[in-house]
């Protein structure tokens, strides 16, 4: 709200719910997650356009309660999330990587991922056939033309 960013004149519910009905059937609990992840998205703009409405709107009575923590119970989040940041890092053999060395390997590594339409999911395109890399390079082209067209 402070920074001016673009956000929603009425929240909707549908929208969202249509976002998530790309993600498969399949995806099990990355499904529940997003799940989540839509509907404090919802909360949240709900009740900013409540809180802040636009000039002339009239966005509704009901703002949606929003749960608020104390320092102390922050801190504690902060430090339980430290602590299993070590342990995935740990278990995946990835040791004490400073934040460069992962930048460094993500920009490595995302030059390889391909949008998969079929799964919805973005994959490793280092081990495709050549025919599909050239598929999937056509693919991003064609779209990033029409993006330039319009």
């Amino acid at each position: 709200m402070r920074k001016n960013l673009p956000r929603p004149y009425k929240p909707r519910r549908h929208l969202m719910d249509s976002y998530l009905s790309f993600v498969p059937e399949e995806a099990g609990l990355r499904k529940e997650a997003e799940q989540l992840l839509s509907e404090e998205m919802l909360r949240m703009v709900t009740r900013d356009a409540a809180l802040y409405p636009f000039k002339g709107s009239f966005p509704g009575e009901d703002v949606p309660d929003y749960e608020t923590f104390d320092e102390k119970e922050l801190l504690e989040a902060d430090k339980l999330l430290k602590q299993e940041m070590t342990a995935i890092k740990l278990n995946l053999g990835h040791g004490d990587l400073s934040s460069e060395a992962m930048l460094s390997v993500w920009e490595e590594n995302k030059k390889n991922l391909v949008y998969d339409d079929d799964s919805q999911l973005f994959i490793d395109g280092k081990n495709l056939p050549k025919e599909e890399k050239i598929a999937y390079a056509k693919n991003e082209f064609l779209a990033k033309k029409a993006k330039l067209v319009i």
